[in-house]
């Protein structure tokens, strides 16, 4: 460890050199502690240092943070004593000394007579500063946050080696187990400020990096850093996504401890107005010199937000509904719906409606909805002033007005449904039933009726519009489907496949074919054409078959009614495993029983040319039977079928088999 003697004359060395560089204070000035006003012009700025401690300004007022009064003398007795301050300013008190040395006592005690490197704080108890140096009864300081706007340029400054009068402030030395501590103090052997044991690990971590106070001018980034030996600083790099890090601006805070909480401002006057979203590199480094590191993203925008797709709804003598899209390039935080009648101008509006939550509308995604409801307004009729006010999360905002006349509506008329239509080429008029509450009301007396598109295939409307004590009008759609397929048949089965046809529909653009199953149309395939195989099927079973007609209008398919079932049977395998032996003057005739089936056609000749069906056996577990009536040389072939009703669908024939009776 360096002497502290060795320390001291370093950090002399520091300071001056520190001080030649800054613009507003020549070397002169320095070593004869003048007075003078300095320009502030960005946050951060070094304006004074002292024993290896700057003073840094921001262009911000800051009554706690970085760059207050409070976190300078902070800093400089954790840098030299190692101790933490607390309740500074924040009672009429000294500070309060946190000394994290077990066994040990620290505290602050007033003195009359200050020395370099005392605490000064002024007797409203609201400023502190570093004593820098004492001249009869002048003391000189240095300190932070100690700057006023120049009416004569406008500039932003601070005063550097500011002159105080003895009496005029209170003064506090350290004492550390009963002993004073000074800066310039060569410690003892047994001092323990120089003794601190420090920890042989550091273990950095950033708990929280977040935006705050967002708004159209910027944003501050809040962080939250620990550390087992302590933070030394937080650095905050931010920039314009848009212009990418070569935009980048680097603010440091100096703030001490095993955990800090520190905050830094991204203006967008420090990047010409860039709007858009925003990077914040945030790194913490610790006194060992490790670092932990976060990034996060901000949008910041300047321009308005957008109110579009107004719309009214619900309108009744109770109230109406209004909805919008709005959006905005940071997000929208509320949407406000201000409503006042024509009627005495806006007695009914509520004076606190930009304050309150009364007036707010529910926001879903991108739509803002509100219920203006006539018994906020004294129940009054007649013409309504509905303001929309978007406000977005950077403080910009926006209006639309609506207007809404309350009368009795068609709307609030119950109408009855209208069953879908089938094509027929002709126009369509669907009869209505129109009621209020209970009450049917009267074609003629209380409202009109007209159809809209209801001749071709897709939705067509019936308009009710009010007449006497109704009014507006209302649109009740209905569908109007393709006609229903004609002309289904089978033109050919296979034990797997079955092929159907029907007859043209003008209306359709194709054709959905589908089958029962388990007492449910699903759909097996679909056509432009006039016929269709349905695979993938059973061999020797029952089916049921539709072709549905459609026809899409407007992004909307419709479909015709089913028509009646088409019955359709797959054929049964080939019969095998056939022989035929002659038995006392008969045929015998055998083979392997198929599944499923519902029986067995027996078929014969004496020629092997013409073939007879000799018997049917309804009995699928069958196989044999006995041919009667037949001598010399017998044909004989067999094949299963399906019977639905009394026909028979049959499937292959077997292998022919002859026998000599």
């Amino acid at each position: 460890m360096k002497s502290f003697k060795t320390r001291i004359i370093s950090l002399f060395s520091a300071a001056a050199m520190l001080l030649t560089t800054l613009p507003a204070i020549t070397a002169s000035a320095a070593n004869g502690l003048t007075q003078e006003n300095v320009k502030i012009t960005y946050t951060g700025q070094v304006v004074d240092t002292f024993m290896g401690v700057s003073a840094r300004y921001a262009t911000y007022y800051e009554w706690s943070g970085p760059y207050s009064c409070a976190a300078y003398i902070d800093n400089f007795y954790y840098y030299h004593f190692g101790v933490n301050l607390y309740d500074i300013n924040n009672y009429k008190g000294k500070p309060r000394v946190y000394y994290p040395i077990y066994g040990h006592t620290a505290e602050l005690v007033a003195v009359k007579n200050p020395i370099p490197g005392d605490i000064a704080q002024d007797k409203d108890y609201s400023h502190v500063a570093i004593v820098k140096d004492v001249s009869n009864s002048t003391v000189t300081l240095i300190e932070q946050n100690w700057k006023w706007n120049d009416w004569a340029t406008g500039d932003l400054v601070c005063t550097v080696n500011r002159k105080i009068g003895i009496n005029d402030y209170y003064f506090y030395r350290l004492y550390i187990d009963g002993k004073p501590k000074t800066v310039s103090q060569v410690p003892e052997d047994d001092d323990p400020v120089l003794e601190q044991p420090a920890p042989t690990t550091s273990v950095i971590k950033l708990s929280s990096v977040a935006a705050e106070s967002v708004n159209s001018a910027g944003y501050n980034v809040r962080v939250k850093a620990t550390d087992t030996v302590g933070i030394e600083r937080i650095e905050f790099k931010s920039y314009p996504k848009s212009k990418g890090a070569a935009a980048a601006k680097t603010k440091t805070v100096y703030k001490t401890g095993t955990s800090v909480d520190a905050l830094s401002a991204v203006r967008l006057y420090d990047y010409e107005y860039t709007e858009g979203t925003y990077v914040t590199a945030v790194t913490a480094y610790s006194k060992t010199g490790k670092t932990a590191s976060k990034t996060i993203e901000t949008v910041i925008s300047r321009s308005a937000p957008v109110i579009s797709g107004v719309s009214v709804s619900n309108v009744s003598a109770s109230g109406y509904t209004v909805t919008c899209k709005v959006s905005s390039d940071s997000g929208i935080k509320t949407v406000k719906f201000p409503t006042w009648t024509s009627y005495n101008a806006t007695d009914d509006l509520a004076s606190d409606w930009a304050s309150s939550s009364a007036s707010n509308g529910k926001i879903s995604g991108d739509t803002a909805t509100f219920t203006v409801k006539a018994s906020d307004h004294n129940s009054e009729l007649g013409e309504y002033n509905t303001y929309i006010y978007a406000y977005d999360s950077c403080g910009n905002s926006t209006s639309k007005a609506v207007q809404v006349n309350l009368s009795k509506s068609v709307g609030t008329l119950s109408v009855s449904s209208i069953s879908a239509q089938n094509y027929t080429g002709k126009p369509l008029c669907p009869a209505v039933t129109v009621k209020d509450g209970s009450t049917e009301l009267s074609e003629g007396k209380d409202y009109r009726i007209t159809y809209e598109n209801n001749t071709e295939v897709g939705k067509g409307y019936v308009r009710v519009t009010g007449i006497g004590n109704y009014s507006g009008s209302k649109l009740i759609g209905f569908s109007i489907k393709p006609a229903k397929v004609t002309g289904m048949k089978v033109v050919k089965a296979t034990t797997n496949s079955v092929e159907i046809k029907w007859n043209e529909n003008a209306n359709a653009d194709g054709y959905y074919i589908y089958r029962m199953v388990r007492g449910e149309w699903v759909k097996a395939g679909d056509t432009a054409a006039l016929s269709y195989t349905v695979t993938g099927l059973s061999i020797g079973e029952n089916y049921e078959l539709a072709v549905v007609a459609h026809k899409k209008v407007g992004g909307v398919n419709y479909n015709s009614r089913y028509p009646t079932a088409l019955k359709a049977v797959t054929k049964t395998d080939r019969v095998t495993g056939v022989t035929a032996a002659a038995d006392k003057g008969n045929v015998k005739v055998t083979w392997d029983r198929l599944s499923p089936t519902d029986g067995y056609a027996i078929y014969v000749s004496a020629d092997g040319k013409t073939y007879t069906r000799y018997t049917c056996i309804d009995q699928p577990l069958a196989n044999s039977t006995v041919v009667r009536g037949y001598t010399g040389k017998v044909y004989v072939k067999v094949r299963g079928y399906k019977l639905i009703g009394s026909t028979h669908y049959y499937g292959a024939v077997s292998q022919i088999v002859t026998v000599t009776v």
